[in-house]
C-alpha cells in the first residue's frame, strides 16, 4: 500500500493508498522502522559511503559577489574553499535530481541568496546560498550565487533511477577546465513517436493541452513530482464511461480551445469543465459516450465553468511512458505537451461499449448558479468539533 517515501532535512514523508492499507495497519511498521533506525543512529555504518565526484569549472558570474559576502580576498579563494569541502546529500527536490548539499565550509556560510532571483539559471550551474550548495539539473529560475558549472548531467528521465545522486551520498567537487556547457533542457517536448493506431490529429492545441494519467509515484526521492491530472474524478468518469482502465491516459485541456479531427472511427468522452464543445459544429453534451466518425472535427470553446476539460478516448491515449507514467511534467520538460499537427494513437480496447451517460454532474451549483464546494474539517485544531469548524467560515 506504500506509494512513495520522501526523505527531507529532518523528516520523512510516507505516502500510502488508504484503499490498500489503513493508517492503523501502517503505524506498527513505521514504529518498528523508527526503532531500528534509532538503535543504529550512532553507528557510522548506517550512513552511505557512496562518494560521487562532480567536475566543476569555477567560472561562475557570482564569484566576486560571493567573495565579498564571505569576506574573502578573491574569487579564487571562493573556488578553493568550495572544492575543499566534503558534502552530504540531504535530499533531492525543487527539480528532478537537484541536490541540497550540506557541509559547505564555514568560510562560505555567510553567502546569502540573491536579492533578486534570476529568471533562468542554466543547467549544470553550481550555486551556494545560506550554508548550502547545489547543482541545477534543469534550466530553471534560481536565487543562489553561481560560482561555476559542471558538464556532468545529474538527472536523466530516460534512466531508472533517473538521478545520479541519492540522499546520504557524499559529494566532492573537483576543479576542471573542461568545457562546462551542457545541453539545455526543454520544457516543450512533444509527441516523438509514430502511433501504431492513429486515432486523432490535433488541429489546434489551445493554450495548453497535455497528456496525463493518474501520475507517477515512487520517484519523489529523486525530486520528480507526481504530475497527473488536476481533476482525478473527471478523468475517472470519462474512463469509466469508455470501459478503460482507470489509469488510461487522457488529454487535459487547460481553458479549452482544443480542436481535433478523427483519423478513424472512435469513441470518446468529454468531462471536466464545460467548454461548449461541438462535433461538426453541432453542440455536444459532457459526461457521455460520443461516437466520432473518420474526418469528423471536434472543437472546444473556452471554459465557461471550471478550468480544465478532459478528452478521453476508448483504449486511452497511447504515448511512451516516462518513469512509469504517461503524465507530462511541463517544468521538468518530459512527457507530451500537445502541439498543432500531432497525431495521437490509442491503446488496447478491452471491450465494445454502448452509449452511456453519467447521471452525475460534477459541477454542483446552487440556485444562484454558483459552484458549491464541500468542506471537511482539517487537522489544524483537533479539539474543535465539526460544527464549530463550519461556524468559523
Amino acid at each position: 500500500g506504500v506509494l512513495d517515501i520522501l526523505p527531507a532535512y529532518a523528516s520523512v514523508l510516507l505516502k500510502y493508498d488508504p484503499l490498500k492499507c489503513t493508517y492503523s495497519e501502517l503505524i506498527p511498521h513505521v514504529t518498528t522502522a523508527l526503532s531500528t533506525a534509532s538503535s543504529t543512529s550512532h553507528s557510522k555504518s548506517t550512513l552511505s559511503n557512496n562518494t560521487v565526484e562532480i567536475p566543476v569549472n569555477y567560472d561562475g558570474e557570482d564569484l566576486e559577489s560571493a567573495a565579498h559576502h564571505a569576506n574573502l580576498s578573491s574569487s579564487s579563494d571562493v573556488a578553493l574553499a568550495h572544492q575543499n569541502g566534503t558534502y552530504r546529500v540531504y535530499f533531492l527536490g525543487f527539480t528532478g535530481g537537484f541536490p541540497y548539499l550540506g557541509g559547505l565550509p564555514s568560510s562560505l556560510a555567510s553567502v546569502p541568496r540573491l536579492d533578486t532571483p534570476r529568471q533562468i539559471v542554466p543547467k549544470g550551474s553550481v550555486g551556494i546560498a545560506a550554508g548550502q550548495t547545489g547543482v541545477y539539473t534543469l534550466d530553471t529560475p534560481g536565487g543562489w550565487h553561481l560560482i561555476g558549472r559542471t558538464p556532468m548531467s545529474l538527472f536523466d528521465a530516460t534512466k531508472d533511477p533517473p538521478s545520479v545522486l541519492k540522499a546520504g551520498d557524499i559529494v566532492k567537487f573537483v576543479p576542471t577546465s573542461t568545457d562546462s556547457t551542457t545541453s539545455s533542457s526543454s520544457s516543450s517536448k512533444t509527441i516523438q513517436h509514430e502511433p501504431t493506431n492513429p486515432i486523432i490529429e490535433i488541429l489546434k492545441p489551445g493554450p495548453l493541452t497535455t497528456v496525463q494519467d493518474l501520475g507517477r509515484d515512487g520517484y519523489a526521492r529523486h525530486g520528480v513530482s507526481r504530475s497527473g491530472v488536476s481533476d482525478e474524478i473527471a478523468m475517472r468518469m470519462g474512463n469509466t464511461l469508455l470501459s478503460n482502465d482507470e489509469n488510461a491516459a487522457v488529454l487535459e485541456v487547460s481553458m479549452g480551445g482544443l480542436k481535433i479531427q478523427a483519423r478513424s472511427d472512435c469513441a470518446i468522452a468529454l468531462t471536466g469543465a464545460d467548454c461548449a464543445a461541438t462535433l461538426d459544429s453541432k453542440p455536444l453534451q459532457r459526461n457521455q459516450v460520443i461516437f466520432m466518425k473518420r474526418d469528423q472535427e471536434l472543437e472546444l470553446g473556452y471554459a465557461r465553468d471550471g478550468s480544465r476539460a478532459y478528452l478521453c478516448v476508448q483504449g486511452g491515449i497511447d504515448v511512451p511512458k516516462v518513469l512509469g507514467s504517461r503524465s507530462s511534467d511541463v517544468r521538468a520538460g518530459f512527457g507530451n505537451i500537445i502541439t498543432q499537427g500531432d497525431v495521437l494513437g490509442r491503446g488496447f480496447i478491452k471491450s465494445e461499449i454502448s452509449p452511456m451517460q453519467s447521471k452525475n454532474d460534477l459541477h454542483v451549483k446552487d440556485d444562484d448558479n454558483c459552484c458549491v464546494l464541500k468542506l471537511l474539517p482539517g487537522p489544524g485544531d483537533p479539539s474543535s468539533s465539526e460544527m464549530s469548524f463550519y461556524e468559523t467560515l
